[in-house]
């Protein structure tokens, strides 16, 4: 785990890590958009059983090769009125969500999250590598820079940091986020529910503390 804090530096000059990401060389699962009328805002994922989730900048990013099985790396849009977020859905190949992740998000005081998905060499770890940075009231940046990581256990995913994450940063704020997420996956479900989309963009903003002084 990597952390840096640097201020008064442009947004641009923190550049994310780039990683070996494992892509299927076939082509990417396809993304059907459904014709009933109740269904206009949804977006079906033709993998397995079939995955549903919010059509808003629904998109796949990969296909990522874990040992014994590829799991689809799939986006969408949840904004709300002050951001404009993108959630991350590891979907396995028998349709079902395996994780619920941040992708983006970028809000109030110029605050964003980046997130780089990728495979380890192990084809166990799924990394997460990420940058987040906001405007402080000085006038300078205010960032921080880590890697999360979900292990592929041979029939799902559980959170796995190689460290205990530091109380008061970023990542510990996202950290509750995603452990609560991850208990609305019992039982195994196909679609993202308004529970999920509910728990995922609830207060507080995830940039709203600093682990820096300003």
């Amino acid at each position: 785990m990597h952390r840096r804090a640097l201020l008064a530096v442009p947004l641009l000059a923190v550049p994310l890590l780039a990683l070996p990401i494992q892509v299927a060389a076939a082509p990417h699962p396809d993304i059907l958009q459904p014709n009933a009328p109740l269904d206009q805002d949804m977006a079906r994922l033709a993998v397995g059983a079939g995955f549903t989730f919010p059509a808003l900048r629904a998109r796949v990013l990969s296909v990522l090769h874990v040992t014994g099985a590829e799991i689809t790396a799939a986006a969408f849009g949840a904004d709300t009125q002050d951001t404009r977020q993108d959630w991350l859905a590891l979907v396995g190949p028998s349709g079902a969500l395996l994780a619920l992740d941040l992708l983006s998000w970028s809000g109030p005081a110029n605050g964003s999250i980046a997130t780089h998905v990728a495979v380890m060499p192990d084809h166990r770890h799924i990394t997460l590598e990420r940058a987040a940075a906001r405007h402080a009231s000085h006038g300078g940046w205010l960032r921080e820079t880590w890697t999360d990581y979900w292990l592929w256990t041979g029939s799902g995913l559980t959170n796995a940091p190689p460290r205990p994450i530091l109380a008061g940063t970023w990542q510990h704020a996202l950290s509750i986020r995603r452990a609560a997420l991850a208990k609305s996956l019992t039982p195994t479900r196909n679609a993202i529910t308004q529970g999920m989309l509910a728990e995922a963009l609830a207060p507080p903003n995830p940039l709203a503390g600093s682990a820096f002084p300003e």
